[in-house]
């Protein structure tokens, strides 16, 4: 009962803090002291330490909001712009080229470093064959974030602004990293033309080869690119190259064979040797005779 209990005044019956809390507490209640009592019994050495920290918090917040309150402005900015960005090219996919044009341009002006509102610009310059767009390449190059399908384009921008001597340099300094894709090589035929493309092109294809010897596809395209030369030379060495790839078992053996098949100058010895090798081929008679190219005659007689 109550009056059994034995009470004592002196002592604080409130829950005691978690134990791992309360050196944390402590020290802090040290510095701070929670009541007008434990201020008058503070030391004047509690008082300086708690007069340093707190100069120090401030200190260190206002020096973290100098440094980095530009670099959280402009990555507002940049979340901006690409909504913006993205509302431009929806814009563009729903035939609003105008508006889109107007999004993006609002977009660079509202976030200057940012990569997607550069590079739309440098796209949309472009395909309106303006110099603006070679101000905005540069700017991707600066920041090296151009990609392969950038500098395609700036190839293309090149020749559509009436500078094909620098296009065609840009084109042979792509062409010596990249690889010879089918989306090169139709830029080749529109810089360097359909004839006029075989010099340089050729140049540039052997050199790749001879760098990557593995790469048979690239080698298949040198072939081709030989045999439509009109150089005899080339052409020689073109079907040294085509024989050399369709003796090999496998796909790319046969789609060499077809390719050879589709050829009009086709000696006798190459046709005879063409009808053996697609015999002796593994998948050469795993396609239907309807699916490959015909060519006269000989192309008949293949099957």
């Amino acid at each position: 009962m109550l009056w059994n209990q034995k009470i004592d005044p002196s002592q604080d019956h409130t829950p005691k803090p978690f134990v791992l809390w309360r050196p944390f507490i402590a020290a802090w209640e040290w510095m701070v002291p929670p009541t007008v009592a434990h201020r008058d019994r503070q030391s004047p050495l509690a008082r300086w330490i708690a007069t340093f920290v707190i100069v120090s918090i401030c200190t260190s917040l206002t020096v973290l909001g100098i440094v980095y309150a530009r670099p959280i402005k402009n990555s507002i900015k940049n979340m901006r712009a690409e909504r913006m960005v993205k509302e431009a090219r929806r814009m563009a996919e729903n035939g609003q080229m105008i508006n889109a044009v107007m999004q993006a341009q609002e977009a660079y002006q509202k976030a200057p470093e940012s990569i997607d509102a550069i590079r739309l610009n440098f796209e949309y310059f472009a395909l309106m064959k303006r110099d603006t767009a070679l101000y905005f390449y540069d700017k991707l190059k600066e920041r090296d974030a151009l990609t392969s399908t950038d500098k395609q384009l700036h190839v293309r921008c090149l020749s559509n602004l009436g500078k094909p001597k620098e296009a065609s340099k840009a084109l042979e300094e792509l062409m010596s990293v990249e690889q010879p894709s089918e989306a090169l090589m139709k830029l080749a035929e529109e810089v360097w033309g359909q004839r006029e493309q075989n010099k340089p092109l050729l140049n540039v294809l052997r050199n790749y080869s001879v760098k990557h010897p593995d790469d048979k596809d690239s080698s298949l395209r040198l072939a081709k690119v030989q045999i439509a030369s009109g150089n005899p030379g080339e052409i020689g060495q073109g079907m040294e190259l085509l024989w050399t790839l369709a003796a090999k078992d496998d796909a790319l053996g046969l789609q060499t064979l077809e390719y050879i098949v589709t050829l009009t100058s086709l000696t006798p010895e190459d046709a005879t040797r063409l009808i053996n090798r697609l015999k002796t081929h593994p998948k050469g008679t795993s396609r239907p005779a309807g699916k490959l190219p015909q060519r006269s005659h000989d192309a008949a007689a293949l099957w």
